[in-house]
């Protein structure tokens, strides 16, 4: 048999043996999700009254005093500050160019000066 047939067999077998097993294990999850669900509690005065009523929580609003007001200020000033001077640095290295050690190395590099390993022993 050709080499090159029976590695196209193998593969689409074994594309289609793992695309069947993961069809399987999505069926099975999604059969499990379905036989465990969460259960709502029923309330008994909501199961006898025909009328649905829907009860609404107030909303509660925090109140803030002036010192957490201008210490929350402050904390988003400096965030901010210090934001910025990070950004501000990305490019510095790209503007100075090239460093001290990559000209060095570089300069070994034509001179075919560079770091030797002497090793002892036998070979």
């Amino acid at each position: 048999m050709n080499p090159l047939i029976q590695g196209l067999e193998i593969s689409i077998t074994g594309l289609a043996v793992t695309f069947t097993a993961l069809g399987i294990f999505i069926l099975v999850m999604m059969a499990l999700q379905r036989i465990f669900r969460e259960k709502t509690p029923v309330d008994d005065e909501t199961s006898s009254s025909d009328e649905s009523t829907i009860e609404t929580s107030p909303v509660v609003v925090a109140q803030t005093s002036d010192e957490e007001t201008d210490l929350i200020a402050v904390i988003a000033v400096a965030i901010s500050y210090f934001r910025l001077k990070t950004l501000s640095s990305l490019g510095t290295s790209l503007e100075t160019g090239k460093g001290t050690w990559w000209v060095s190395n570089r300069l070994n590099a034509k001179q075919g000066t560079g770091i030797t390993i002497k090793r002892s022993g036998k070979a």
